[in-house]
């Protein structure tokens, strides 16, 4: 609960610093501020959902777990991420006819190459711990660990994104959609 009671605090605070933004009169306060904030505004919304949800999952499933194996977990996660965003960035688009439309590369990116990639390679994280998976509830608790892992990367990517494009608005509230959906979403598919 704690963990969740903070990231409200930076969500809340997230889009209270939003509305000087929304004013001609306290934009230029509104910018200041948000240029001071946005640092630790990204690395808290980026990363507490994924521990919290890790807390909320180990909780539910009543496993103690030592330290050291959930970030071996996280650890494989985020590296297979590396792999995934290299095929869906640059191998994957190269492949592509170039008579395609772009609407039509981007369908195809969207529905095949991602969800494809980015599952392939989290299967693989999990299975360099296959042999310490000894029932269901302890691979899940390992599947879903790697998912946050994986989560915690891709939300680097759309959550500075979203805060150098779309400003402290677009960055709080990407950081709320993603802590309740992609996240959540990586760590029950991969589990």
């Amino acid at each position: 609960r704690q963990i969740w009671a903070i990231f409200i605090v930076v969500v809340v605070i997230g889009a209270v610093l939003s509305i000087p933004l929304l004013f001609e009169e306290t934009l230029v306060a509104g910018i200041v501020i948000y240029l001071f904030a946005v640092i630790p505004l990204f690395i808290l919304g980026f990363s507490i959902p994924v521990f919290a949800w890790w807390a909320t999952s180990s909780k539910w499933l009543g496993l103690p777990t030592r330290r050291r194996d959930a970030e071996a977990w996280l650890i494989a996660g985020m590296a297979s991420a590396l792999p995934a965003l290299i095929i869906n960035t640059w191998i994957f688009p190269a492949l592509l006819p170039s008579f395609l439309s772009e609407s039509a590369q981007m369908f195809l990116l969207l529905t095949v190459s991602a969800p494809v990639g980015e599952e392939f390679f989290k299967m693989l994280a999990v299975c360099l711990f296959l042999p310490n998976i000894r029932n269901a509830r302890q691979g899940f608790q390992i599947g879903f660990t790697v998912g946050l892992g994986f989560a915690l990367i891709e939300n680097i990517y759309y959550i500075l994104s979203s805060g150098i494009f779309g400003g402290a608005l677009s960055l709080t509230l990407t950081a709320l959609t993603r802590a309740f959906g992609a996240i959540l979403g990586h760590g029950l598919w991969t589990g």
